[in-house]
């Protein structure tokens, strides 16, 4: 269940304390299934188009490319990111520290730190499957919500080097 972790438990309180979610469990617009069943929000920026899919579904759109060292699997990366419904609505944000082992981070945020390079700045679309899946994060992010990632790689360190 590790994998199923919010990003940060400990800032979420903070990063939630300016964010409407709104009243009630409904949630506006069409905010769950698979990323191409979505309507997205113009506030996102998100045309699939325009983003290459891999192999587990995950989106990337690579906005900058950074030039400085290259996050790998099982290294320790820090990102700064901002994670939103696909309605445009802001579930959280803030700078975490991690090591990209699979088992610390959400699966699609995980895989898309990956081959980033410091600098590099990315936008991810996160299907439920490899988000939260279908029992959503409580009130905050419903079952089978497709997740929106804008990160930036401000540092990476190879695992030999932790």
């Amino acid at each position: 269940m590790l994998r199923r972790r919010l990003l940060l438990l400990l800032a979420l309180p903070v990063a939630l304390a300016g964010c409407d979610l709104g009243s009630g469990p409904g949630f506006e617009g069409n905010i769950t299934g698979p990323p191409e069943s979505i309507d997205y929000a113009a506030s996102v920026g998100v045309d699939l188009s325009r983003m290459t899919r891999t192999a587990s579904g995950l989106y990337i759109e690579n906005i900058v490319v950074g030039g400085g060292a290259l996050a790998v699997d099982s290294g320790t990366a820090v990102v700064r990111y901002t994670g939103r419904l696909t309605n445009g609505r802001q579930f959280d944000a803030g700078q975490l520290s991690a090591v990209l082992d699979g088992n610390s981070l959400i699966a699609g945020f995980n895989e898309g730190v990956i081959g980033m390079r410091v600098g590099g700045k990315r936008k991810l679309v996160i299907p439920p499957s490899l988000g939260y899946g279908s029992d959503g994060q409580g009130a905050i992010i419903p079952g089978n919500a497709t997740l929106v990632f804008d990160i930036e790689l401000l540092a990476a360190t190879p695992p030999a080097a932790r």
